[in-house]
């Protein structure tokens, strides 16, 4: 039941909030917006795909404040669902052609999809893309 005692302020409105309302009791069904795993160079990450690699959004051309725009419109990238599996967070994994093209070659029709991974990004001298280590590890969540 919701009541005014308690109410938030904002915008000189009061908002109703539910009395009893404890957020320990919230089941949560689907994360909508993901956090994007980020690799560093010679770093292991420790994932589990979700998904397949998919095409992300255009990145567009950008308005600032001053008026001007920036054009310069850039490839999207391709994206998985993994989780992490040292935070057993839900992350999007940032994949680069190198990555994706070994993981396609070795794992027909997206079958990593379900597997677990641990993937060292590494910095080559004198080239334009980075190479990796790929490893399929046990998942350690069936144990």
């Amino acid at each position: 039941m919701a009541t005014k005692g308690n109410a938030i302020k904002g915008n000189d409105k009061e908002v109703e909030t539910v009395k009893g309302f404890n957020k320990s009791i919230i089941k949560r069904l689907r994360l909508v917006t993901l956090p994007l795993l980020k690799q560093e160079d010679e770093k292991e990450y420790y994932v589990k795909f979700v998904s397949e690699f998919y095409l992300g959004k255009d990145i567009e051309g950008k308005q600032h404040d001053d008026g001007t725009e920036t054009t310069n419109k850039k490839q999207p990238p391709y994206l998985a669902r993994v989780i992490n599996l040292e935070t057993g967070q839900e992350m999007e994994l940032i994949a680069n052609a190198v990555l994706r093209e070994n993981l396609n070659e070795h794992y027909e029709d997206g079958s990593y999809k379900g597997k677990c991974f641990e993937i060292v990004r590494h910095n080559i001298q004198g080239k334009n893309y980075k190479g990796y280590d790929i490893t399929e590890i046990a998942d350690p969540t069936n144990d």
